[in-house]
């Protein structure tokens, strides 16, 4: 019995350990390109730069939002081993949040943001598109 449970024990030690998922932070959480574009990467662990084989995930925020807005979606599939590039677009918005952010919500949820024609891409904000849609303004009952 005894010289079972040692080759038991023998076994398991000689046993690849599970993998346990590190949690990766960005590598540089927000960079800037020489056009000014900012963004933001998450790596997988043991990522070599010169290392071709990892698969790319483009994530594109939704409107209004950051590169950073989804950290944990975007660690948990570097976590999975992709590397996730994801781009700050013009319309982004998670630091007015902390800047009278909430003011200008209700401008652009209600249509009144500012309308410019497409031939201006660069004066766009955060309520040119909702302007340009001209949707209708939201039904909602408050209390």
């Amino acid at each position: 019995m005894r010289l079972l449970l040692i080759a038991a024990l023998a076994l398991l030690a000689a046993a690849p350990a599970a993998a346990v998922p590190a949690s990766p932070a960005p590598v540089r959480p927000t960079l800037t390109t020489d056009s000014g574009l900012t963004y933001s990467e998450w790596l997988p662990r043991g990522f070599a730069l010169h290392h071709h084989d990892v698969p790319l995930i483009l994530f594109s925020h939704g409107f209004g939002g950051c590169a950073q807005q989804s950290r944990t979606l975007t660690q948990a599939l570097a976590d999975a081993g992709y590397a996730v590039l994801a781009p700050n677009h013009q319309d982004k918005g998670c630091e007015r949040y902390t800047t009278g952010m909430a003011a200008g919500m209700w401008k652009m949820m209600t249509g009144q943001g500012p309308d410019k024609p497409f031939s201006k891409d660069a004066e766009w904000d955060a309520g040119t598109e909702v302007s340009r849609a001209r949707t209708p303004k939201p039904c909602w009952i408050s209390s």
